[in-house]
């Protein structure tokens, strides 16, 4: 296993293993998400990558069973982006011809961002933006697992928060229609 990664993930396991403070939990699981995204993108070894995502969710799967249930949100966090990841590697090996365009791409990785607004509030735009997907074939559990690897935010069952915006008396569509006012202030300050 890359030495890096490793280090990175034993990081964040003895932070969730001796409860440590939620911010030293974030930045470790920060460093070690920006360690394996550095790595699968760096290393044009498919095999090699695919083998230690594979190898850390075998590890998480064994720890999640003598772990306290407590920490199972942090552990679902971490399989959430080694999916993405391993679907990503999957995607190269059905593609190799974009290992090399993706190596000759020198892009810097983006920092990780995180949703701010209610829970609720994500899962409206999710649902929002489905048909605009891959078509309108994106599935929303790949879009959700997108979303919670972008914004660093577990959504839990998903389903269930449609099912609550759903049943909203007035209003159904709340931060959607905060949206327009948004970007209209945005406008505003720009002719200014």
């Amino acid at each position: 296993m890359n030495t890096e990664i490793n280090c990175k993930y034993n990081d964040l396991l003895v932070s969730i293993i001796e409860n440590l403070k939620n911010e030293e939990v974030d930045r470790r699981l920060e460093s070690f998400v920006h360690e394996m995204i550095e790595f699968c993108s760096s290393d044009s070894r498919i095999f090699t990558i695919y083998r230690i995502l594979k190898e850390i969710e075998v590890d998480i799967a064994l720890k999640k069973k003598s772990l306290d249930p407590s920490m199972a949100g942090i552990l679902e966090k971490i399989c959430s982006y080694i999916n993405t990841e391993v679907e990503i590697a999957l995607f190269k090996l059905n593609q190799p011809t974009l290992i090399d365009i993706e190596n000759n791409m020198k892009a810097d990785i983006p920092p990780l961002l995180k949703w701010t607004d209610d829970k609720v509030a994500l899962v409206e735009l999710i649902y929002a933006i489905t048909k605009s997907v891959n078509n309108g074939k994106g599935s929303a559990k790949k879009i959700v697992a997108c979303f919670e690897f972008i914004f660093q935010i577990n959504l839990g069952n998903f389903y269930d928060t449609l099912s609550a915006i759903n049943d909203r008396k007035t209003n159904i569509t709340r931060y959607l229609d905060s949206l327009p006012k948004n970007l209209l202030d945005t406008l505003n300050k720009l002719n200014e």
